[in-house]
């Protein structure tokens, strides 16, 4: 009886070893299959990817040469965001210019200078293919045009304050307003304005004043800095 409850237990410890032997098989079978249906797939997404990164590539460029196209049609003075060379032309001849720059001056120039940042920022996020190297003075070049920028409308916003009797809008007897609307930004300068002082008059009469009680006179010149005054006994 126990030699048959042994076998019993031999055949069935067979058995379930074969079965996890067949289990086993399927499961590396099916993984072998599901492993080269996915490299297949991936090789199809990759080739996907490619053929859309190089198609948008390609409508990227064509849509670069559009826009150089056009620019080079409109001859508005206004360089080419993608060349460095003309951007740095452009600097310099503001450079030449920036310390007498006028609110009209800045305000037109704005505009401008709006525009090619907008255009050279587009190149920076999608190169195209550009070199790291060019990647990199776009990106410098973007730095001088903001500080540019900054301090024409500093220097633009300095010449209105020294001038404020006839650049700035008397709103109250001691304050004064600047405002101009455009259609990328607006400027509002506030300042308070000193109030003149009151001089006397020089030609005006000496002002007397008599305290009776004491029986004293007083006279007061108010005719300067160097007024004098003199007491008289009244009689």
């Amino acid at each position: 009886l126990a030699e048959q409850a042994a076998r019993e237990e031999e055949e069935a410890e067979r058995l379930r070893l074969k079965q996890e032997q067949k289990i086993a098989a399927e499961k590396e079978k099916k993984e072998t299959a599901e492993q080269a249906l996915r490299t297949e797939q991936l090789q199809s997404s990759l080739h996907l990817i490619d053929t859309i990164s190089k198609r948008y590539v390609e409508a990227g460029w064509k849509q670069r040469d559009e826009i150089e196209w056009v620019q080079y049609l409109k001859c508005d003075g206004l360089p080419n965001p993608c060349l460095c060379g003309q951007m740095s032309t452009y600097l310099q001849l503001w450079d030449e210019t920036i310390e007498n720059t006028t609110m009209e001056q800045a305000t037109s120039r704005t505009s401008e200078v709006l525009k090619l940042l907008e255009e050279l920022t587009n190149f920076v996020d999608n190169p195209l293919g550009a070199s790291s190297r060019k990647i990199e003075n776009w990106r410098w070049i973007c730095g001088l045009f903001r500080e540019r920028q900054q301090r024409s409308l500093d220097i633009a916003s300095y010449r209105i304050l020294r001038d404020i009797s006839n650049k700035m809008n008397n709103i109250q007897l001691v304050k004064a307003d600047f405002n101009i609307v455009e259609e990328q930004f607006t400027i509002c300068l506030w300042t308070m304005v000193s109030v003149p002082k009151s001089y006397p008059n020089p030609r005006a009469p000496p002002r007397s004043t008599i305290f009776f009680q004491v029986h004293l006179t007083t006279i007061v010149s108010v005719a300067g800095p160097e007024s004098k005054w003199r007491s008289l006994n009244s009689k």
